[in-house]
């Protein structure tokens, strides 16, 4: 870029030389700078990456370092993410009107952390003329942003099942993806540009019949066109034509491919609203109209905020492949190969799952990961206002679930797919800052294997955030919910419940000291809700287990109910809950006194757990109740969810 370069080189003057300590062979800091910015001007980024990186390791308050690293990494950089907290240290020290505001939004949208990418696409466009934004396509990022923060949540589309990492220019000429539809060619000469600005102008996509062309021709006002030429009677090639303005923008459509049926059109482009960069596109051609159907994208995971292209689909396998520049070293791409067979998808799991922060500010938005060996196998971002997300992950395995929230460090707790865990199963995630300043993540996991429900597989923390281990002693498991148990009365016991979905038990108990006040038919969960100094915050223990073990052919199912329990309070008037509650837009309250005078505050009410669950997820993402949970009452009185899915199951 040419301002970019230009800032770079008078930056060089401002520095003064020192000695480097880093491992190089360069004398002073400012003989390696001069080396480092030669490199940057000459978009050698992979080159004057460990040069910048050095420099910045030694300096990292110095503005220059850490813009120019961090442009390295987004360019070069097989993580791009990485160049995040070198770009925010720049954009915090800047001295002058610059592009870090752009490079720090296009690092923010590769961590698929949209609403941030979003705030720097505005900075920058506040900063720069309006020129300069159109020429960047600032409101189109926007767009686009806004576009994945909505999408990339959604279910996906096909299993990625395998891939490929080739050199990038081997991806046509030696044929890695060519699709049973047709097959790429040499352009023939007739229609070759004088000039060839990328190879792939150079070929052509034959469709199986042999009477059909696509191919891109590029023109500098008109950006790269998808153009379609057809054999005519006497055959001879036709007159090229440009496919419609709904297809071809004023940037880049390229690598067209049909499908099983050959009206039907796979394209790239990144001049449509998408996830970023290059999307795949589906479009199909109604002969007897003559008109093309609207784009659509294909969706994730197949396209992302990378490059993603060269789609080739057997619809009579149920497979597909493409190719994505995502995670891929300079000079090298990656072949993807795609299911969509529901056999493949049985050897998975899909997860849907939901995001709350007890935060009253903070919203839902958050970026999840999944790593299994310290190697990241699924990434994806929460709906920025119900805070939903899918999954979809190796039947079997131990994983671990990495959640980064803004303003908050990222978070890791180890989940375990065992056998017997159903297929589909629904999940929530709770990211919560504890009264010490700490942050947890805790993970619940809601289905039913042999008819119980597991809560969650995962290893108890005390009210004191200690960690309890299981009978292993190791910290394989983490809990939903951290029981923040008052410091008073620490003689007396309570019970939280453990679940393992690997194990043949369904649950098991664990003594901490602490209050016997707590009884055994509270949940396990933390309801913090501040109604100021008069009411205080209850903590609830385990669900009994004896109701497990009550005979199911004597319950009369139809007096069991399913509620949300979104408070639970001692020495508080229930007109004074009803003003807090009205306040969040909750006028459907019930109240339930307990022996200990705990005044449990509900709302909702359902015959069947999935319908409270659906409640649950309304009440936390409408109505800013982040510790609200469901439980469940037989005849008025408090008994265990779990119990009372296992009392239906059986009579059922």
């Amino acid at each position: 870029m040419r301002v970019k370069t230009l800032l770079c080189t008078l930056l060089t003057l401002l520095v003064i030389g020192s000695p480097v300590l880093g491992q190089n062979n360069y004398g002073s800091e400012k003989d390696l700078l001069r080396k480092a910015d030669k490199l940057f001007a000459e978009s050698d980024f992979e080159k004057a990456m460990p040069l910048y990186e050095d420099l910045v390791s030694n300096y990292p308050d110095n503005y220059h370092y850490n813009y120019c690293y961090g442009i390295c990494i987004l360019k070069a950089g097989k993580v791009k993410p990485r160049a995040i907290p070198f770009l925010e240290r720049a954009a915090e020290i800047s001295i002058t009107t610059d592009y870090v505001f752009y490079y720090l939004a296009k690092a923010y949208s590769y961590a698929n952390r949209f609403d941030d990418a979003i705030k720097a696409f505005k900075d920058f466009r506040d900063v720069v003329n309006t020129d300069e934004a159109e020429k960047y396509l600032i409101n189109l990022e926007i767009s686009n942003c806004e576009y994945a923060a909505l999408n990339t949540s959604e279910a996906p589309n096909g299993l990625i099942v395998d891939k490929k990492e080739i050199l990038k220019d081997q991806v046509i000429d030696k044929s890695n993806v060519e699709p049973k539809n047709g097959k790429y060619i040499l352009l023939p000469k007739k229609y070759q540009p004088k000039e060839v600005t990328d190879p792939d102008t150079k070929y052509a996509f034959l469709t199986s019949s042999g009477q059909v062309m696509y191919y891109s021709v590029y023109d500098p006002k008109e950006g790269k066109d998808i153009v379609r030429l057809e054999k005519k009677g006497n055959g001879q090639w036709g007159k090229p034509e440009k496919l419609p303005a709904g297809i071809n923008t004023k940037l880049v459509e390229a690598f067209p491919i049909t499908g099983t049926d050959q009206n039907e059109l796979f394209f790239s482009s990144n001049g449509h609203q998408g996830f970023g960069g290059l999307d795949i596109y589906r479009t199909k051609y109604d002969p007897t109209l003559g008109v093309w159907s609207v784009p659509e994208n294909i969706g994730h995971p197949i396209n992302s905020v990378y490059d993603d292209y060269f789609y080739a689909i057997n619809e009579e396998e149920q497979t597909a492949r493409f190719v994505s520049d995502r995670h891929a070293k300079p000079g090298t791409t990656t072949i993807y190969d795609v299911s969509f067979r529901k056999d493949d998808n049985k050897a998975f799991i899909d997860i849907t799952g939901s995001f709350f922060h007890n935060g009253k500010d903070d919203g839902s938005r958050a970026i999840i990961r999944v790593l299994q060996d310290d190697r990241e196998i699924y990434a994806t971002s929460t709906h920025p206002v119900t805070g939903d997300y899918n999954l979809r992950l190796p039947a079997f395995g131990e994983y671990t679930v990495a959640v980064e929230r803004n303003g908050f460090k990222e978070e890791h707790r180890g989940m375990s797919l065992a056998m017997g865990t159903p297929r589909e199963f629904d999940q929530e995630l709770i990211f919560k800052k504890l009264d010490n300043g700490q942050q947890r993540l805790f993970i619940n996991n809601m289905y039913e294997s042999g008819g119980m429900v597991l809560e969650s597989n995962v290893f108890v923390r005390s009210g004191s955030d200690q960690e309890i281990e299981d009978e292993k002693g190791g910290s394989s498991y983490d809990t939903m919910y951290v029981a923040d148990i008052p410091e008073e009365d620490t003689t007396e016991t309570y019970t939280i419940e453990i679940v393992r979905p690997d194990s043949k038990k369904h649950s098991e108990n664990v003594t901490a000291s602490k209050s016997n006040d707590e009884k055994d038919g509270e949940n396990s969960a933390a309801q913090n809700n501040n109604l100021g100094d008069n009411i205080n915050s209850s903590v609830t223990a385990s669900i009994p287990n004896d109701d497990l073990n009550a005979d199911a052919t004597e319950i009369d199912i139809s007096g069991i109910v399913f509620q949300v329990q979104i408070g639970a309070y001692k020495d508080a008037e229930e007109n004074a809950l009803r003003s807090y509650f009205r306040e969040k837009n909750i006028s459907d309250l019930r109240f339930k006194n307990r022996d200990d005078g705990t005044l449990v505050v509900l709302t909702g009410e359902s015959r069947s757990f999935r319908g409270i669950l659906s409640q649950l997820r309304k009440v936390k993402a409408e109505n800013n109740c982040g510790d609200a949970f469901p439980v469940a009452y037989y005849n008025g009185k408090e008994i265990s969810v779990l119990a009372a899915k296992e009392w239906i199951r059986k009579q059922k």
